[in-house]
């Protein structure tokens, strides 16, 4: 049988990779914030196991609304690293065509070319995206640490963190 999901399509990944962007307003971000918040936009049922701080909280109950019995995993951390992989593979192309900053991207860092202008074709598509979700990633999530006790990394589970210098 033959199932589709958006989290393994490289087409749809770059249209979510380049949408976080966009939506973070053109900084340059680390690869594995955006790893984890592009993982999130396409699974939002493994938010109801992320570690909300005391900050976060009001927002627990919403992040357990996205489960449903129909699309959870008991491993998410699995998931992501198969998921990671198809989005390397997604920042080098979008590295290779120039849309973002290729010699950031060696360092570990993403960021949209400043001449490329995405907003009229990224607002054509945006109906497809839970507003409130990329939302919720971009202002409350992103700016949150991503290293170290407490961090992005070890809040989601999503990635190992206990040897990051932070």
């Amino acid at each position: 049988m033959l199932t589709y999901h958006p989290a393994f399509d490289s087409y749809h990944c770059i249209f979510r990779v380049l949408l976080l962007l966009e939506k973070l307003e053109n900084q340059s971000f680390d690869v594995d914030l955006i790893k984890i918040l592009d993982f999130y936009l396409c699974m939002p049922p493994a938010l109801s196991q992320f570690k909300y701080s005391s900050t976060l909280s009001k927002n627990k109950r919403w992040g357990k609304s996205f489960e449903n019995s129909y699309n959870s995993s008991d491993n998410y951390r699995s998931l992501f690293y198969e998921v990671s992989r198809i989005q390397d593979a997604v920042f080098v192309y979008l590295a290779s065509i120039g849309f973002v900053d290729g010699k950031q991207l060696k360092n570990g860092q993403l960021r949209l070319e400043d001449t490329l202008d995405l907003s009229n074709f990224i607002s054509e598509r945006k109906g497809s995206v839970n507003q409130e979700l990329l939302d919720f990633l971009t202002s409350e999530l992103a700016p949150f640490p991503l290293l170290g006790k407490g961090g992005l990394k070890d809040r989601s589970n999503l990635m190992d963190h206990r040897y990051d210098i932070s």
